[in-house]
């Protein structure tokens, strides 16, 4: 299940974002701009409850690049903290999130906004990171060459479609994409480790036997 869930991870994430991006793109923001951030939670939600799974799965089987791995649901934890803070807290209180209070010429905006955009902004940046480092560990669960370059890609694209969602939906939309299909390369990597694990094992025993 693995393989389905990171599928359908990275398609959510890039309907969140073009869905963001087309309220974003407006000055300072359109007037659905916290419902689609709402919806963007779950889309976060899914990704870090796939992250946790990946970090399990890379645990159980003892494989290099265990405390990244972690560090990458850390950075997912972070980024779905930072969102819930910021819009389900301004929901929850009754107040403006600071982009909404600037549309309505409010002066006064939930404090949350500041602290939610920084845990937000912190968690992209430790996903990325992290999903450098899983991208050279993952050589060594015998991932190719272009898996290895697209998970490493992952986390810059990410980090680039949240920072696009203010430029325009397409102009978030590629670098989501690209997200997405390294997001599934990572998943398809860890799901053909044992694999490739099992024709290590048997090469060495073919070895041995000939010797």
């Amino acid at each position: 299940m693995l393989i389905p869930l990171a599928t359908a991870a990275g398609l959510a994430f890039i309907a969140g974002v073009m869905l963001v991006a087309t309220q974003a793109n407006s000055d300072p923001v359109g007037r659905h701009y916290d419902a689609y951030n709402r919806v963007l939670t779950g889309d976060l939600i899914l990704l870090l409850v796939c992250s946790v799974w990946i970090a399990r799965e890379i645990k159980h089987r003892s494989l290099a690049g265990t405390t990244a791995t972690r560090a990458i649901a850390g950075g997912f934890g972070l980024m779905v903290a930072g969102n819930v803070v910021e819009f389900w807290g301004a929901l929850v209180t009754g107040s403006e999130t600071e982009k909404t209070a600037a549309r309505l010429g409010h002066e006064d905006a939930f404090w949350g906004s500041g602290v939610g955009w920084i845990l937000f902004l912190l968690g992209s940046v430790v996903a990325t990171v992290a999903l450098i480092i899983v991208a050279r560990a993952a050589g060594r669960w015998g991932a190719t060459s272009s898996q290895r370059w697209a998970i490493g890609a992952a986390g810059v694209m990410q980090a680039a479609a949240s920072a696009l969602w203010a430029a325009a939906p397409i102009a978030a939309a590629i670098p989501a994409a690209a997200f997405a299909f390294g997001w599934l390369s990572l998943a398809t990597a860890v799901q053909r480790a044992d694999e490739h694990a099992t024709t290590q094992v048997g090469s060495s025993a073919a070895t041995t036997a000939r010797a």
